[in-house]
């Protein structure tokens, strides 16, 4: 029998997408087993999540993420403008209450969740940029959940501004940073580990689905099916918006994969926190609930059809040789002209009759430059000479 030729690291890695639905099912069958977990463990959770993936990069590797200033403007937008106007617009297609409405809606205007670097770093995608954009959403909550709180569900949710960006620092900044520092310090030992990190980054994902939904277990059984479709819909408009957009503007595959993941993976753990210290009403935490069983799934099997994609970079629309003029694209398009000049001229000088300056430049032997009307565009066909044996007559129409 052939070997499939994957280790047990890859085959655990790609088995993800059912680690996650087992996960979800341990919180909904035995959530008296994991309901007395105290919060601190789900921070601690989290860190090792980040931790995990800290120890993938280098500063190098962040230097050259915080530089996509157009990815990372794109990610914001995808984040803070078109995932609240899409659930907006599915709360009036599903004609949902109120309360589920508020819950909806607050869910897409959350930040990106953090197990996005995770399902990046299966994907393929640019793990640097991931963790990058997960920070800039992250700490543009602190301003963007008030602002569009107020627009979108009516009243302003108070945030604790100096809370939430240190629960960013603690949860995401200094593992992160703990994790690269280590491995500019000691590579050798990262390297060796660096094939079991995957699988400690999907034991952490798999510890904070059981808990999260332990804790909402209740709910889950009252309004599941019924929110299912909007929830899952949210979602999936936020992966394809965020893949197709980038690749519309001749963005690079690894980039297009990373911001699809990135729009799509919001972060309904903190949704729920929101609702449930915000909110009186119940219903309202039930969408972030539902988001809590389906998103890690969902993501999870997006991540693994994109693991098995090979990585496209695109092509330069500029010709080669005029990588190295200023302007390329207006030069490479005079540069076509010229060269179907070049090939008419040629033609004509067979048997010329009447010929341009440059053709002359050819029936006298001489070496005519075919690139003269990038930087001559006067050089045109309109100056003629004739010419009838050995009497020439001139006519310059410059």
């Amino acid at each position: 029998m052939k070997s499939s030729g994957l280790s047990p690291v890859q085959l655990f890695t790609n088995l993800f997408p059912l680690w996650s639905l087992g996960s979800s099912a341990l919180g909904v069958l035995f959530p008296a087993a994991f309901i007395g977990v105290k919060d601190i463990y789900l921070t601690l959770g989290l860190s090792a999540l980040m931790l995990s993936m800290g120890l993938t990069l280098s500063f190098e590797d962040l230097g050259r993420a915080s530089g996509k200033w157009r990815e990372l403007c794109l990610c914001f937008i995808g984040c803070y403008m078109f995932m609240p106007a899409t659930a907006l617009i599915l709360t009036q297609l599903f004609t949902l209450s109120r309360e589920f409405q508020v819950g909806l809606i607050l869910l897409g205007i959350v930040s990106g969740g953090q197990a996005s670097n995770l399902c990046t770093y299966i994907a393929g995608g640019d793990t640097a940029l991931s963790v990058a954009m997960t920070t800039l959403t992250t700490f543009s909550a602190t301003f963007m959940l008030p602002t569009l709180s107020k627009f979108l569900i009516g009243q302003i949710i108070p945030i604790d501004v100096i809370g939430v960006a240190k629960s960013a620092g603690q949860v995401v900044l200094f593992p992160i940073f703990l994790g690269v520092g280590f491995n500019a310090f000691f590579p050798q030992t990262s390297k060796r580990i660096e094939p079991a990190l995957p699988v400690a980054g999907i034991l952490a994902t798999c510890f904070l689905i059981i808990v999260s939904i332990a804790k909402t277990s209740a709910a889950l059984k009252s309004y599941f099916l019924f929110l299912l479709a909007p929830v899952v819909i949210l979602h999936l408009c936020g992966g394809l918006f965020g893949y197709l957009l980038p690749k519309s503007l001749s963005m690079g595959d690894k980039e297009s994969r990373t911001l699809a993941i990135e729009t799509a993976f919001k972060s309904p753990a903190l949704s729920f926190v929101l609702a449930t210290k915000h909110f009186q009403e119940f219903a309202v935490r039930v969408p972030s609930a539902v988001s809590i069983v389906a998103l890690a799934p969902l993501v999870a099997m997006l991540a693994v059809y994109l693991r098995s994609k090979p990585v496209v970079e695109p092509s330069s629309p500029v010709p080669s040789k005029m990588a190295s003029f200023p302007h390329t694209r207006k030069v490479g398009q005079r540069l076509q002209s010229a060269e179907d000049n070049y090939s008419k001229l040629r033609e004509r000088c067979k048997s010329p009759r009447v010929i341009s300056p440059w053709s002359k430049l050819l029936v006298e032997g001489e070496l005519c430059n075919p690139w003269a009307c990038v930087f001559s565009p006067s050089a045109e066909l309109g100056s003629t000479k004739t010419i009838d044996g050995p009497k020439t007559t001139s006519t310059n129409l410059y």
